[in-house]
């Protein structure tokens, strides 16, 4: 009775707008997100950038009012929109992670010691995403309820904020951070839906090396229409649709989910003149963090043999096998079973033994860090040239 009770803490709806048993949602909270700045300064990893943040400003946007005047009256429309700048609170930390990367995306977009700009925004400007999260952690992967894209991003104003001797508080850096176009994609069905896969290829990238890349430097990405490309980590789907910048489109690609089923317990009895003996396997179903799986049945069967001479109630053998079978769907997991059967009869007692072997083959995504190998290849290159 009880229970039944908390789907009256809401407000009250027609039966065809909302569920009659459902009661609030849960909201998201303010605490549960993380930051991530791409192309942000030279140093990598820029990890140490995300753990450092304390809070951050969610974007807004403000569109400029038009009116018109039409005879006896005054009408409104939208017109220009305007990004407002966010602002990113960083705590300052002892190895001076955060204030180098800081340093080096300020020195990018202007360099103080030659007095000199840079000569476009593709060679200081980065790209932020503010991701909110459900709260898990650890074995439990978070799950991102939502996320803003952020695009064509700089610092606006850095402030290193004030020391003081009479608290324990950490020291920060403030920064404003403007940025051309925002997206916001949150989980589930509506507005704001669509996945974009940007192909492009930031600038320091060694793709765009010439003393690595020769003889031609790669500055777009050379992906075309029915070429096969790998996405991990993505929200399953039963078709994405592709599009160019100008909105035409480039193709249509579509994503699987893998079933399968597999004997997760087998508990075998065996029976005979002088007692029991009992045996049990368990086949875990192992999933990889960076894979889901939804378990759509289980299913017990029960088989039993008897074997000796039953007429004289002697050397008689009674085995009874349980199994129980999990029916799974895996998303990124290839899955196969293979299933063999062997007896045996010794004295007039058979003994049959069943064998399940499931192999499992994992799509993992290639850790490679493009910006550490290019500085490697850059470090060989001055040693030599010195």
């Amino acid at each position: 009775m009880a229970i039944s009770t908390l789907s009256k803490f809401t407000v009250p709806l027609a039966n065809d707008q909302s569920s009659a048993s459902q009661g609030l949602l849960m909201p998201k909270l303010q605490y549960r997100f993380r930051a991530i700045l791409e192309n942000f300064g030279v140093s990598t990893p820029r990890s140490e950038l995300t753990k450092q943040v304390m809070d951050i400003t969610r974007p807004n946007l403000t569109f400029d009012q038009v009116t018109l005047d039409v005879y006896n009256s005054r009408v409104y429309v939208a017109g220009k929109h305007t990004w407002e700048p966010i602002t990113v609170t960083l705590r300052d930390d002892v190895n001076n992670s955060v204030s180098k990367l800081v340093g080096e995306q300020i020195q990018k977009q202007f360099d103080f010691f030659e007095q000199s700009s840079a000569s476009s925004g593709t060679d200081y400007k980065f790209t932020g995403r503010i991701e909110m999260l459900d709260g898990g952690n650890g074995a439990s992967a978070p799950t991102v309820l939502e996320t803003w894209e952020l695009y064509g991003a700089y610092i606006e104003n850095v402030n290193y904020n004030t020391l003081a001797y009479n608290t324990s508080e950490p020291a920060t850096i403030s920064l404003t951070v403007q940025y051309d176009n925002a997206v916001q994609t949150p989980q589930g069905t509506g507005i704001g839906t669509a996945v974009v896969f940007d192909f492009w290829i930031p600038p320091l990238s060694p793709l765009r090396d010439e003393l690595i890349t020769t003889p031609d430097v790669i500055q777009k990405s050379g992906i075309q229409t029915g070429y096969y490309f790998i996405v991990s980590n993505s929200n399953l789907g039963s078709g994405v649709t592709s599009l160019n910048m100008d909105g035409s489109y480039v193709g249509v690609g579509t994503t699987a989910i893998l079933s399968g089923s597999l004997a997760t317990k087998i508990v075998t009895n065996v029976v005979t003149m002088s007692g029991s003996t009992f045996s049990t396997v368990t086949n875990a179903i192992s999933v990889d963090p960076a894979s889901t799986s939804t378990v759509t049945g289980v299913t017990t069967g029960i088989s039993t043999t008897t074997s000796g001479i039953a007429n004289e109630g002697s050397g008689i053998t009674t085995t009874t096998v349980t199994t129980t079978t999990t029916a799974y769907n895996y998303t990124d997991i290839r899955t196969s079973s293979a299933t063999s059967k062997s007896e045996t009869t010794t004295d007039g007692v058979t003994t049959r033994t069943d064998t399940v072997v499931t192999s499992e083959n994992t799509n993992y995504e290639t850790s490679y860090d493009y910006d550490a190998e290019a500085t490697r290849l850059w470090d060989i290159y001055e040693a030599i040239n010195s």
